[in-house]
């Protein structure tokens, strides 16, 4: 327990001191970048209809 505590506090000043700006993020979600919902549910069997702007270019390769 009391290593895990030290650890944390580690990882906590390690956080407030980290320069982001030298790190990579990389998204393996394999989301689609315009973030759009291609489906959805209604109601009692209702159809659900929506419109929404089309993604612009496409997802840049790894």
């Amino acid at each position: 327990m009391k290593l895990e505590t030290a650890v944390r506090e580690q990882w906590h000043t390690w956080q407030a001191h980290c320069d982001l700006f030298q790190r990579v993020f990389l998204d393996e979600t394999g989301l689609s970048t315009d973030m759009i919902r291609r489906y959805g549910r209604a109601l009692d069997g209702a159809h659900c209809v929506d419109a929404a702007l089309a993604g612009i270019g496409a997802n840049p390769p790894l």
